[in-house]
């Protein structure tokens, strides 16, 4: 959902005011939505600070230092994208070591990935554009910068982890401003993390792996690690070949093979076709797939008592 627009608040917030006696200026109501970021319960509850010791609301009263006591926190405004660029700028931008260390704060889950997945980017626009700098100083500042980068996620890993240990969120945060200051960078706009797609694939191999264990149990018994290393590629070797050579007549053959490992047609055309090693020699069998048919399969379930 949308935050409402700087000027529906402030056509809203006109009418309030209206008829809790204060008098206000769109103007003014327009200044103030800004400042707290569109946040409606936040503006309502500075308009009603200001309604207890006057009865106007004027631009001019904002402008000239009224707002600095009702304005909410600009940290706490930043999305984790705009605290990445803050913090991957480091010191360049005259941006307080305090405010770098409490944006981090914004989403402590998601900004240390951030900060990871574009750091080096980032340097390309910073340290690597210094003239005062050799190439081995520029070089030793990323270096430093990809080691905070590893302290960051050790002690962020102990966090998340069994351990819980919450006592060291201080210390990644300052891991995080330390890899802005050694590159002294610039983003446009941060990547999104791409560890986090890579994890979700991560997560849904190993429940197909899974599945083929459980599935061929009874008749391999092999463990995690055998049958994703071993087992699959041997299988989809040997069930590919009949019907690459004989077409819909090695269906028969395919799926005694199948029963006899107890697997299924899905673990044979879905999964197995999903774990494929993309490496040179897997070249034949990815061609292979491509060219079955999943009717003749299909058709031959269908035919064939199991």
């Amino acid at each position: 959902m949308k935050r409402p627009t700087k000027g529906a608040i402030a056509k809203r917030l006109v009418d309030i005011a209206r008829k809790e006696g204060l008098e206000i200026e769109t103007n003014a109501a327009e200044m103030l939505v800004e400042q707290v970021g569109n946040d409606i319960r936040q503006v309502l509850h500075a308009m009603q600070m200001w309604r207890a010791r006057s009865c106007s609301l004027r631009y001019g009263d904002l402008r000239d230092g009224g707002m600095a006591r009702i304005e909410k926190d600009k940290i706490l405004r930043q999305s984790p994208f705009e605290a990445c660029q803050m913090l991957l700028a480091g010191p360049s931008k005259g941006t307080p070591l305090e405010d770098r260390y409490n944006v981090y704060f914004v989403d402590y889950s998601l900004v240390p990935l951030l900060v990871q997945q574009n750091y080096v980017e980032a340097s390309k626009n910073g340290v690597f554009k210094s003239p005062r700098l050799s190439d081995c100083d520029k070089m030793d500042a990323l270096a430093r910068a990809a080691d905070a980068v590893s302290d960051m996620e050790l002690a962020g890993a102990s966090i998340m982890g069994a351990d819980q240990h919450w006592e060291l969120l201080p210390t990644t945060a300052a891991f995080a401003c330390r890899v802005g200051t050694m590159i002294d960078g610039f983003m446009g706009f941060p990547t999104f993390p791409q560890w986090l797609g890579k994890n979700s694939s991560r997560g849904k191999f190993k429940r197909f792996t899974q599945e083929l264990v459980l599935h061929s149990s009874l008749a391999a018994g092999q463990g995690f690690a055998a049958v994703r290393l071993e087992y699959v590629p041997y299988w989809r070797r040997l069930l590919v070949q009949p019907l690459v050579a004989r077409g819909s007549e090695g269906a028969e053959a395919v799926i005694a093979l199948l029963d006899a490992y107890g697997l299924s047609k899905d673990d044979f055309m879905e999964t197995m076709r999903e774990m494929q090693f993309l490496v040179e020699k897997d070249a034949v069998l990815a061609d292979a797939y491509a060219g079955i048919d999943a009717q003749v399969v299909s058709m031959a379930y269908t035919c064939c008592p199991r």
